[in-house]
Parts: structure tokens; C-alpha cells; sequence
């Protein structure tokens, strides 16, 4: 991803790069596509994601970038762990999260 992201550069493209940081990774687990612990760690990257740009001027330059038509941005409301299974993507497997004692 860094040599994308410097090429890139090279060329005038301003690039910001948003990648999983201890604590994501964390809660992914040793298999990063198992969908066990899905909803877990769609939570854990929405708060370590805003957590990341709030002092930054991203949101401000996203903000400012065409909106994707409604159609193509489905995301149901309120918590993860709420939304049907219909609102996922064919094939996707919704197992329980692992239940700590």
C-alpha cells in the first residue's frame, strides 16, 4: 500500500491512507476474512477510523467530495449487531460473537 501510496504522490494525487491499527487488528483475530467476529469489528473500525481523522482535515476534504447515489449505500440504522441479514451481501455469513465469560 505505501508504494501505491507514494506513486500516487509522485503524480500530485493527495493521498490519505486509513489502515487498521493495533486495536482493530486485535479484534480481527489471526483470520482476517472469518466473518465470526464481523459486527465486533465493523464497531471497533467505525470508532478507531473517527478516532484517527478527528484531528485532521479529512473529514472536511471528504465532505466535500460527490455523495454515492442512495441506492449504492445501503447501511441500515442503529447498531451493527441490529441489522438484518437481508442488508448483507449475498453469501455472507453472520456467526454469533464469541460469548466471554
Amino acid at each position: 500500500l505505501g508504494w501505491e501510496a507514494r506513486r500516487l504522490r509522485a503524480l500530485g494525487t493527495q493521498v490519505e491512507l486509513l489502515q487498521p491499527v493495533a486495536e482493530d487488528l486485535d479484534v480481527m483475530g489471526g483470520n482476517m476474512m472469518s466473518t465470526a467476529r464481523r459486527h465486533l469489528v465493523l464497531e471497533t473500525a467505525q470508532r478507531t477510523v473517527a478516532e484517527q481523522i478527528a484531528d485532521t482535515d479529512l473529514p472536511r476534504l471528504l465532505a466535500s467530495q460527490p455523495r454515492a447515489p442512495e441506492h449504492r449505500v445501503r447501511r441500515p440504522s442503529g447498531d451493527v449487531r441490529s441489522w438484518p441479514v437481508e442488508a448483507l451481501p449475498p453469501g455472507t455469513s453472520v456467526a454469533p460473537e464469541p460469548r466471554t465469560a
